[in-house]
């Protein structure tokens, strides 16, 4: 009697095992993007400062990288992402900022948004903000910048040493909403505008 109640357990017990593990299977190959997250279609990522008008221009080490002051007093930096390699028509990106010298990081993330740029998409104005950083801890210095692209179950990562400029930040004209009442309300002394 013992070995019958022995048995049907690991019977139920082997039968359950066996439906856990085509379960697990079933949802490992079902899906493309499951598939793809192992490296099978890695995201060509470039980084570039976010411009007005195109071309779309890569940073390359050691560019310089404007920091702009928006209409709250937040310094940030604008960026530009051209991620290749999906087929989907949407890319996440997360940022991540360290400046060596003074230990100043930043990061960033950004859900969904893209355009198509040719075989590419192409992500303007991602905004990096230095919110709790004194300006003379970003300005001058030279930061590691990277960014990790996530788009249809591919994943991949663009890096770049940029150097963040040194002079008083410029107020992004597309961000800066004046006040009625006066010319330069809310906007801190000695800032410029951003040049087109």
């Amino acid at each position: 009697m013992t070995l019958g109640v022995t048995s049907t357990f690991l019977v139920r017990g082997s039968v359950g095992f066996a439906l856990v593990l085509g379960a697990l299977a079933a949802c490992g190959s079902s899906s493309g993007a499951d598939a793809s997250m192992d490296g099978n279609c890695p995201l060509v990522v470039e980084i570039g400062g976010a411009s007005s008008s195109p071309p779309f221009t890569v940073f390359q080490a050691g560019d310089l990288a404007a920091m702009i002051l928006g209409f709250q007093g937040f310094q940030m930096l604008s960026l530009d992402v051209r991620v290749a390699g999906s087929s989907a028509s949407t890319v996440d990106l997360t940022a991540f900022l360290v400046i060596p010298d003074t230990g100043v990081e930043a990061s960033g993330t950004r859900r969904g948004g893209g355009e198509a740029s040719g075989d590419a998409l192409l992500v303007t104005d991602f905004l990096l903000f230095f919110n709790d950083a004194p300006l003379s801890q970003i300005g001058g210095h030279d930061a590691d910048l990277e960014i990790i692209a996530r788009s249809g179950g591919c994943v991949g990562g663009g890096r770049v040493r940029i150097h963040l400029r040194d002079e008083p930040p410029c107020i992004d004209p597309d961000a800066y909403v004046p006040d009625v009442t006066s010319r330069d309300a809310g906007v801190p002394d000695g800032a410029v505008l951003c040049s087109p």
